[in-house]
C-alpha cells in the first residue's frame, strides 16, 4: 500500500493507494488523530504539538511506521 498525508489550505487528507480515505478540516494545524480501516488494516495519522515542535506520524495497526518532526 502507498500511504501519504496531504495538507493543503484548510484540509488534511489521508490517502491510501491514490484514494482519500479520511480528512480533517481546520484553518490552523491543531493536534489530531484519525484512523481508517482499509483491507482489514487500521491506518491512522496523527499530529502532536510540543513546545517549539510538531510531530506527524503514520500508524499501521497502532504501530508507528513513519514520522516527521518539524521545528517551529
Amino acid at each position: 500500500m502507498k500511504i501519504s498525508i496531504k495538507r493543503s489550505f484548510a484540509l488534511t487528507e489521508l490517502i491510501v493507494n491514490g484514494f482519500v480515505y479520511g480528512e480533517q478540516k481546520g484553518l490552523a494545524e491543531m493536534p489530531y488523530y484519525f484512523e481508517v480501516n482499509v483491507m482489514n488494516t487500521r491506518i491512522g495519522c496523527q499530529l502532536l504539538q510540543k513546545i517549539g515542535a510538531m510531530r506527524m506520524a503514520i500508524l499501521i495497526d497502532g504501530r508507528e511506521v513513519a514520522f516527521k518532526n518539524r521545528i517551529l
